[in-house]
Formats: C-alpha cells, sequence, structure tokens
C-alpha cells in the first residue's frame, strides 16, 4: 500500500507543479462526494468542474437540482468537512444523457521527465496487474511530442 501512497503523492505533486490545482480539488471532492451528499444524490449527480470557488455539479433531473439548491449550504459545508475546500457557490445543470458523449474532458498530458519519474515508482510496485495498470495509464498521459 506504501508503494500506492507514494504514486498518488508523486501524482497530486506533480499536478500542483503545472498549476492544476484545481483538477487536484475536483478530484478530492469526486472521491468524497458520496460522503458529502449521500447515496442517491451521488448516484444521480457529479461534480464536473471547479471555477474559482464556484462547483459546477451535473444533475440527472429538475427535481434532484431543486432539492440540491435547497440544501446548497449543506453541500458546501459538507464538502469543506470532507475534504478541506471551501466552495463559495455551486451551480447545479441538468446532464442529459446526449451530452455525455459530446462533452468529453480532456485530459493533460505530462512531459517525459514526469512520465520517467512516475514509471520509475511505479515498477516499484509488487502487484504486476497494478504495476500494468499505472504504465499504460502513465503512457496515455505522456505527451506525445515531448
Amino acid at each position: 500500500m506504501n508503494e500506492f501512497s507514494s504514486i498518488n503523492d508523486i501524482i497530486v505533486k506533480l499536478l500542483q507543479e503545472k498549476g492544476w490545482d484545481k483538477l487536484v480539488d475536483i478530484l478530492k471532492i469526486r472521491k468524497k462526494w458520496r460522503e458529502c451528499v449521500g447515496e442517491y444524490v451521488a448516484l444521480n449527480s457529479q461534480p464536473v468542474k471547479l471555477k474559482g470557488r464556484t462547483l459546477f455539479i451535473a444533475v440527472k433531473n429538475s427535481a434532484l437540482t431543486a432539492e440540491l439548491k435547497i440544501n446548497e449550504d449543506l453541500i458546501k459545508n459538507n464538502i469543506k468537512r470532507e475534504t478541506g475546500i471551501k466552495i463559495d457557490n455551486i451551480k447545479f445543470f441538468i446532464k442529459r444523457e446526449r451530452e455525455k458523449k459530446e462533452n468529453k474532458t480532456k485530459i493533460p498530458s505530462i512531459g517525459k521527465p514526469e512520465a520517467e519519474k512516475l514509471k520509475k515508482t511505479t515498477n516499484k510496485v509488487k502487484d504486476e496487474e497494478l504495476k500494468s495498470l499505472f504504465l499504460r495509464i502513465i503512457d496515455q498521459l505522456e505527451a506525445k511530442d515531448a
């Protein structure tokens, strides 16, 4: 488990060095989303973007959107408690099924030095299946022109 923690730390540090702190924050919020809003809401909504201190949340239907607006302060407090991230505003929008195919999140790439650093650490992982998965992810993140 130590290998996994060190890889996570390296990825977070790398994202922060690149100035992608908001990406780190949205990943933290997504990881703790169920704890912040409960099972039902987590299954029917997802935090998608953090701009400044405004969190954008995709919701499956208007009834749930209305309920979430009523509980906005509770959600902000829960996010602060679970992640340490302060949210000032929440914008809710209805996510339609067809939009999922059209709006793909662009994953940032990393340079060759960062990729080599991650690969070196990944090679210490004892679980071969996990190691292989990490190496494939690193290959996908590595900029092809770097």
